[in-house]
C-alpha cells in the first residue's frame, strides 16, 4: 500500500511539472497564435514603415476593430479590417491615390487606408496615442470639441465623452502593450 501511495504521489509530482513546463514554454506561443495573432503580417510591415506607424499598433487596432475579420461590417456601416467608413475610403483613395472603385474590403486596400489614416490622427495629435484613437474611434469633429472643452491640444480619457470611445481607446492601448511586449524581439 505505501509502494503504491508512493508511486500516486510521484506521478502527480511528475504530472505537476509538465504541465508547469507546458504551461511556461506553451503560453508565448498560444497568446501570440490564436490571442494576439499578427495576420496580414507582410501587409502590415509594408504599410506600417510607409506610413511610418509601429506595426504592433496597427495590429492593436485590426484586433479591436474586427478582430481580424476580412468581412467584418459594424452597424455604422465601416467595413473591412481596420473598420472603415465610406466617407473615410472615398477621402483616403483620393489622398493616397488609390483607384475609387477599389474594394475596402481587400485587406491589402483596408490596412494601407487604415494605417495611412491612423498616421494622419497621429501627426495631427502631436503624437498622442489616447488623442489619435479616440479620432479614430469618435472623429476629428467630436475629438476636437473635447480639445477645446479641455483647452488642450491632446484629451484625457476625461475628457471623452463617449463611453464607447473611451473603452475603446483603453482596449486598443491594452492590446497594444501586450503586442509589444510579446513581439518584443521583432518576429
Amino acid at each position: 500500500m505505501i509502494v503504491l501511495v508512493k508511486k500516486r504521489r510521484f506521478f502527480t509530482i511528475i504530472a505537476a511539472i509538465l504541465l508547469v513546463v507546458a504551461i511556461i514554454y506553451g503560453y508565448t506561443p498560444l497568446m501570440k497564435n490564436i490571442l494576439y495573432p499578427t495576420h496580414y503580417k507582410n501587409i502590415v510591415e509594408i504599410f506600417a514603415t510607409e506610413y511610418n506607424v509601429d506595426k504592433m499598433l496597427v495590429f492593436s487596432v485590426i484586433k479591436t476593430e474586427s478582430g481580424f475579420n476580412t468581412r467584418a461590417q459594424s452597424v455604422k456601416d465601416a467595413k473591412g479590417l481596420m473598420q472603415i467608413t465610406d466617407e473615410t475610403s472615398k477621402w483616403a483613395f483620393e489622398q493616397i491615390g488609390i483607384d475609387k472603385d477599389a474594394d475596402i474590403f481587400d485587406p491589402e486596400i483596408n490596412i494601407q487606408v487604415g494605417t495611412w489614416y491612423l498616421s494622419k490622427l497621429i501627426k495631427d495629435n502631436s503624437g498622442d496615442l489616447v488623442t489619435a484613437l479616440a479620432s479614430y474611434n469618435a472623429g476629428s469633429g467630436n475629438v476636437q470639441k473635447w480639445k477645446d472643452a479641455s483647452g488642450k491640444d491632446t484629451i484625457a480619457f476625461t475628457d471623452i465623452e463617449f463611453k464607447e470611445t473611451e473603452n475603446y481607446v483603453k482596449k486598443t492601448l491594452k492590446y497594444y502593450d501586450v503586442y509589444k511586449k510579446l513581439y518584443k524581439t521583432g518576429e
